[in-house]
């Protein structure tokens, strides 16, 4: 597992003291990274934490999902080409609420651009494959922002021969709850490093602590792979080689502070 750092003054920034409570190495350096996306979609509407409206609830909405063609990329952007929605086509290229694909590209396929905007610390897309892809997303607000997307190959709509196994992780961009969807590809568990710990306020089950990730696939018995803040590693699994950051991951005891993870996977382009 290789290991790379976020810049030093990044990784400097929020540095925390460590007691002799530690757990885990002394990993116990605290950073404040961020990452932020945006998605404008085919129908004139934006998912973002500018457009975000709160909604008083813990509970993330329901993600919004497209499939389509990725059609090209620079360092922060990705650009996917789905059906618009039209008359008698405002399923096609698009995934139903449930996370089912919905609706085949047919003669009446409007193409469109789904655009994509993935900006955090050493995230580069510039590469990004021209692949089918299934696109899930989710923004809200309340407290915080939370931002959830996540990329992952698609069986072509327009029957050619697949370049990537669909549901093979493609990007994943997490800020906020530091969760993954139900569905994901990819399962990440938050673990405690015993560097500052103490209660959280309203009795959260997540107590005040530093954190590390551990990343793995569902039902793999391989070891995780753990990365602390600030931390860039290069996750190996057997579908492929991913390039994994921590941005953050702590919980403070204050209340109603609840939103300190955020991490990227980007499959490594070949």
């Amino acid at each position: 597992m290789t290991i790379r750092w976020l810049p030093a003054l990044a990784l400097l920034a929020q540095m925390a003291a460590c007691g002799s409570s530690r757990l885990d190495g002394g990993h116990c350096g605290r950073t404040d990274l961020r990452a932020t996306i945006t998605v404008n979609a085919p129908d004139g509407t934006t998912l973002s934490c500018n457009t975000a409206l709160a909604d008083g609830s813990f509970a993330s909405p329901p993600p919004r999902t497209w499939i389509g063609r990725v059609t090209g990329s620079d360092a922060h952007s990705i650009l996917v080409s789905v059906c618009a929605p039209g008359a008698g086509n405002d399923d096609a290229g698009v995934a139903d609420a449930d996370g089912g694909d919905a609706g085949a590209v047919d003669a009446g396929c409007v193409p469109s651009v789904l655009r994509i905007d993935a900006v955090a610390p050493g995230l580069d897309l510039t590469r990004f494959p021209l692949v089918w892809v299934r696109v899930k997303a989710t923004v809200s607000l309340f407290r915080a922002c939370q931002q959830s997307l996540e990329i992952t190959a698609a069986d072509p709509l327009d029957g050619s021969t697949p370049s990537v196994p669909a549901g093979q992780l493609l990007l994943a961009v997490v800020d906020g709850n530091g969760i993954a969807f139900d569905d994901s590809p990819y399962q990440v568990v938050h673990v405690p490093l015993g560097c500052a710990p103490g209660p959280t306020c309203n009795g959260s089950a997540t107590d005040a602590d530093n954190y590390a990730f551990d990343f793995s696939r569902p039902g793999d018995t391989a070891v995780p792979a753990r990365v602390y803040m600030g931390e860039t590693v290069t996750w190996k699994t057997a579908a492929a080689d991913f390039t994994v950051q921590n941005l953050r991951s702590f919980q403070t005891g204050d209340c109603d502070d609840y939103w300190n993870w955020a991490y990227t996977i980007y499959a490594d382009p070949k």
